[in-house]
């Protein structure tokens, strides 16, 4: 129910929904960036959440594609880059690989968009995936990508410090999604999804320097990652299992067999938050 917090109020609305009233139970709610509000798009009558769950997740999945029904002010037409989000003319590689996960899924037709099709799906594959090259040689450090700002129709490092650097986690996650991309793929008998595969897996080829660059043997985890100008690596490494960087840790070590147990030696840490 939506007993948030023991206040016995809804976390949105602060209405009460400890049981059912006028069929309404619990809600589910978007975001709506025009306006600055949240908008009930779903309400739930059964209590039972061990069987409602899938439906919500289903409900969140549809409501948040309507996100791509922005076009051309969240991706980039030259690219197909994603933005970071509408009028940020700037984007970090996590972003690239999960768009790129996700168009994989839609092009295999594991999802569903209204407001993209399997082919458009297709089309802007083939965008990224070139531009992921062009991108990788051009700004890239060891073949691993900064945060990255749209220069008209190209990319330039990012200003700021995150253009300036390389971060592990940025990368791994890219390279995670990038992975999930190419099997997501792999049933597609179209010559242009080959070619894409082909160059997904090229582009992850050409990470590997970068990622053995940040492999610490001593510590036996992968430094957080580098200064381009410098080459100075970051002084904390990617090794809690709490973190983000977990996923990215087990991909990387196994993909390129730098240290198959590197997931294992991920430190368990706990830490009191007020």
């Amino acid at each position: 129910n939506e007993n948030w917090n023991n206040t016995g109020l809804g976390r949105i609305d602060r209405a009460k929904r400890q049981t059912v009233s006028n069929s309404e139970l619990s809600s589910v709610y978007i975001y709506d960036g025009t306006t600055g509000e949240f908008k009930r798009i779903k309400y739930y009558s059964d209590a039972n959440w061990s069987l409602l769950l899938p439906k919500v997740k289903e409900d969140f999945i549809e409501a948040g594609s309507g996100y791509f029904s922005l076009g051309s002010q969240i991706v980039n037409a030259s690219s197909g880059y994603i933005y970071e989000r509408p009028g940020a003319f700037y984007t970090q590689p996590t972003n690239l690989g999960f768009y790129a996960q996700y168009l994989a899924d839609l092009a295999a037709g594991d999802a569903v968009n209204a407001f993209i099709s399997r082919e458009q799906a297709i089309v802007n594959l083939q965008k990224i995936a070139s531009s992921l090259l062009t991108d990788q040689a051009a700004l890239g450090y060891k073949g691993l990508l900064p945060w990255l700002e749209f220069n008209g129709a190209s990319r330039k490092r990012a200003s700021g410090a995150y253009g300036q650097q390389v971060a592990f986690v940025d990368n791994s996650n890219l390279s995670a999604s990038l992975g999930s991309a190419i099997g997501a793929l792999s049933d597609l008998t179209d010559s242009r999804v080959a070619q894409i595969r082909k160059n997904l897996d090229l582009f992850l080829d050409r990470q590997e320097e970068g990622y053995r660059y940040l492999y610490d043997t001593g510590l036996q985890q992968f430094k957080g990652g580098a200064f381009i100008s410098t080459g100075g690596l970051f002084s904390y490494s990617a090794g809690t299992f709490g973190s983000e960087a977990r996923a990215g840790v087990e991909f990387v070590s196994l993909r390129y067999d730098i240290d198959p147990t590197a997931y294992e030696k991920l430190k368990a840490a706990t830490l009191a938050t007020p």
